[in-house]
């Protein structure tokens, strides 16, 4: 104690002191303050073991509190959830105001969590904008599913930061031990799953972690990156599908279908793994690939005289790429001998397209470039009036579900009939796909459509059957 009376952390050496006997006859202790050491350590153990920013506990802590709950939880008859908190909304917010007012978002974000569980609950800061809460002393998973509910709730109320009001909400994936009984690792690995799915369905959202899901996401997971291997190795390869002109039988366009020779399942078509890139960038480097790809083709049959469009399937993460003007004038500057306007983008009508403003500026840039666009698959969506009105279309496309039974179906027929009056109205060509047999190109020709593909002309291809199938079929007799 100090004089005040006040304690203190001391470190205290202890000698012996003997006589010339060699008789114990004294101890001499020596007493030196050592709160600044004590105060160093506490500081250390807390760096350690708490995020610096928010002060909650930081992985290595909540795999420790976890680990303890668990052994807890082997004398009690209740159960406990792991949860993976990933913010769904705060990238735009760092980009656009700054990493200082992000942090300060995090740390309302870390209190107002803490606030809104419970005192033997435990809130930790994984990194960035990921959490992760375990909550204990309720007996279901549905139970928890109404915690998590409140706690949603509170992420979505409004972040007051200044002169700045700040909306986020959060994607809540969870595991309920002993339900799932699983080492501590596997446990978050669980709930890290069950954010993702929640992410997925348009985050705003909890979901309980499910097995079959998981897996269904770990076969995504390494879909993806076959695919990006796949192009790093060249395994990708085109087949084309030829478009006729149904008032003389000229061959006016191949479209260009990607096929994946996948070096254990064989040659994948595009149903097999467009789905799951889709809305991510590896959609991007897929489309350049054909891009470059399809000028190559393009170039070669220059060569042997042979003129022709090439139509290619852009996605809707694609079109709105800012950059694919850009990229298109450079792979057109690779490939000086191909113009631009052998070039035909095919959008599918049933994309999702919010910024209708945005896509024509992209498409008016494309064009100015030389190439056309395509609205595919047309009269399957919902908003098929409104993607001809908003976006410079120069074609349209009538979708082969609608082709293929128009013949026997009097509303099919009224469909098709309907879309090439409304194609010329509009000042648009029109293709129809799906043409089967000779019976359905002549009833297309009589509807004044344009042009045609399908099995009826054609099956897709590989490039170098092109060439011999136009000698034998050019122009083509229906």
């Amino acid at each position: 104690q100090q004089k005040n009376g006040q304690a203190y952390a001391a470190w205290l050496d202890m000698f012996p002191v003997r006589n010339e006997h060699g008789e114990l006859v004294h101890y001499i202790g020596l007493f030196s303050d050592n709160t600044v050491a004590k105060e160093q350590q506490n500081t250390l153990e807390r760096l350690a073991y708490h995020d610096a920013l928010t002060q909650l506990p930081n992985r290595v802590l909540f795999s420790d509190k976890l680990q303890q709950s668990l052994a807890d939880i082997e004398t009690e008859k209740t159960a406990i959830a792991i949860c993976y908190v990933d913010l769904d909304n705060f990238k735009p917010i760092n980009d656009q105001h700054g990493h200082e007012i992000g942090d300060q978002l995090l740390v309302l974000l870390a209190d107002r969590l803490r606030d809104n569980c419970r005192n033997h609950d435990t809130v930790a800061r994984l990194g960035g904008d990921e959490f992760a809460i375990l909550l204990s002393g309720l007996p279901t998973a549905k139970e928890y599913s109404h915690a998590l509910d409140r706690i949603l709730y509170a992420i979505e109320q409004p972040f007051q930061i200044a002169d700045h009001t700040f909306y986020i909400s959060a994607s809540i994936g969870f595991t309920v031990y002993p339900n799932d009984n699983n080492p501590p690792d596997t446990l978050l690995r669980h709930a890290d799953h069950a954010m993702y799915h929640a992410k997925t369905q348009g985050g705003k959202q909890h979901h309980l972690f499910d097995s079959k899901l998981a897996q269904l996401s770990q076969n995504e997971q390494r879909l993806k990156q076959d695919v990006a291997d796949g192009l790093k190795t060249n395994q990708f390869l085109l087949y084309y599908q030829p478009q006729i002109d149904l008032n003389n039988g000229h061959v006016i366009g191949m479209e260009a279908l990607i096929r994946w020779q996948h070096p254990t399942r064989g040659l994948l078509n595009p149903n097999d793994f467009l789905p799951v890139i889709e809305n991510t960038s590896l959609i991007i480097d897929l489309g350049e690939w054909v891009i470059i790809n399809a000028l190559k083709q393009l170039e070669q049959w220059q060569h042997e005289n042979v003129e022709f469009t090439i139509g290619i399937n852009i996605a809707a993460h694609h079109i709105t790429n800012k950059n694919l003007s850009t990229f298109l004038k450079s792979a057109l500057a690779d490939h000086p001998n191909v113009p631009g306007h052998k070039l035909n983008f095919e959008i599918t009508e049933s994309a999702a397209i919010s910024d209708f403003d945005k896509v024509s500026q992209i498409i008016e840039a494309c064009k100015q470039l030389g190439a056309s666009f395509s609205l595919d698959d047309f009269g399957v969506g919902y908003s098929s009036l409104i993607y001809l009105r908003r976006l410079p279309i120069d074609t349209i496309k009538i979708d082969r579900s609608f082709t293929s039974d128009m013949i026997n179906d009097a509303d099919d027929l009224a469909v098709v009939t309907g879309v090439v009056t409304l194609s010329q109205l509009f000042n648009r060509k029109v293709v129809a796909e799906g043409a089967e047999t000779s019976e359905q190109l002549k009833l297309l020709h009589s509807l004044n459509c344009n042009y045609a593909q399908g099995y009826g002309i054609a099956k897709p291809m590989p490039a170098h059957e092109v060439i011999d199938w136009i000698k034998a079929n050019h122009p083509f007799k229906y």
